[in-house]
């Protein structure tokens, strides 16, 4: 069950709709828009399941991805790994 965030009750004033374009979103709708999207589409992603760290055990290769990841890191901001 997917709860979706709703637009506010609250009121606007006459002057503040007559400033506003025909057929034009607030900006409230617009972030709602967004935010409900973000959250449908997370939702299509499939389950993550936890995985154990074991940074003592070096076969499973889980401190070389590591090491890995901070050189390309460094390599990418132009730092010496």
């Amino acid at each position: 069950a997917l709860l979706l965030y709703k637009k506010s009750n609250t009121k606007k004033s006459s002057s503040d709709s007559s400033e506003e374009n025909e057929g034009e979103k607030d900006p409230e709708s617009i972030v709602l828009e967004k935010l409900n999207g973000a959250k449908t589409g997370a939702s299509l992603l499939p389950e993550l399941n936890l995985a154990d760290f074991e940074k003592d055990d070096e076969s499973n290769g889980h401190v070389a991805f590591v090491t890995a990841a901070s050189n390309l890191r460094a390599i990418a901001y132009g730092i010496v790994p």
